[in-house]
């Protein structure tokens, strides 16, 4: 008997040991399974805000290798859950936890709640204020917010007895369609706010620079600003630098020509160097 009980013993001290180490490649697994979901959803973010800006000059990046896209696609979903407060009172109104009389008083309230977090929150990343940072903020909260007002529209319609309301979760296409809400703000952010986001964090914001230009670059510039270069025959100044790649550098011409345009893609084999001006505040 006593060595039967020793041998249950031993076995006993073997499981505990092996299921405490299941639990943590468990718990491991999860962990890393979140974290690459949650660095995928950024990059996609950032990914498309990027390109809708880029959109904007004439130009797209899809290339896979760009980490700084997880940057802007973490501020730039820290900007909508700032400014999700409409959204969410329209959330409250769905499950009945506020009633119809003080839905437009909360809404209200939730719009300037969403914007004065959103300007707090911007002023990390935008050093210089315009008409247009102001008036992206002002849409953002009012972008996140149409898509679930039109679905509680029809709800209220079709279910106008029924308390709660039925949740919109519990229905992949339906969520899915709210989707379209965060992705026109995507786009109000990649007009509005990323030409003004320093590029060290993930923005646009122009940067005044000099291009040092090869032979090669030399005729390609005259063809371009009409004008042929001076003093430092081969160095390209009145310039702001727009994006940048691993093979291509645009550029917002200061003085362009009539048949050319502001807005110039430029082959990095016909630049020999990059000298980045002072930012104008």
């Amino acid at each position: 008997m006593s060595g039967t009980l020793e041998k249950a013993e031993e076995k006993g001290t073997e499981v505990q040991p092996k299921e405490s180490e299941s639990r943590g490649s468990h718990l491991l697994q999860a962990i890393v399974t979140s974290v690459s979901i949650g660095v995928a959803a950024l990059y996609t973010v950032g990914m498309m805000v990027t390109n809708e800006y880029l959109f904007t000059i004439g130009y797209s990046d899809f290339n896979l290798i760009r980490p700084k896209c997880i940057i802007t696609g973490t501020w730039a979903i820290l900007v909508m859950i700032s400014c999700s407060g409409p959204a969410l009172s329209l959330d409250r109104f769905k499950d009945g936890k506020i009633t119809r009389k003080t839905l437009g008083i909360e809404f209200l309230a939730g719009y300037l709640v969403a914007v004065a977090l959103g300007l707090i929150f911007s002023s990390v990343l935008v050093s210089h204020w315009s008409t247009r940072v102001f008036v992206g903020f002002l849409l953002v909260p009012v972008a996140l917010a149409i898509v679930p007002l039109l679905y509680f529209s029809v709800v209220l319609t079709l279910y106008r007895d029924q308390q709660p309301k039925p949740s919109y979760m519990r229905h992949i296409p339906v969520l899915a369609f709210m989707l379209i809400s965060p992705l026109i703000a995507t786009v109000l952010i990649a007009f509005f706010i990323y030409p003004q986001v320093h590029s060290v964090l993930g923005g646009g914001r122009p940067l005044p620079a000099k291009l040092v230009l090869n032979d090669e670059g030399v005729k390609v510039w005259k063809q371009l600003s009409g004008s042929t270069l001076k003093g430092h025959d081969s160095v390209a100044a009145d310039l702001d630098i727009l994006y940048e790649n691993e093979s291509h550098i645009i550029v917002r011409l200061k003085h362009p020509s009539a048949d050319t345009g502001s807005i110039a893609i430029l082959d990095k084999k016909v630049i020999l160097a990059v000298l980045p001006g002072p930012y104008s505040m």
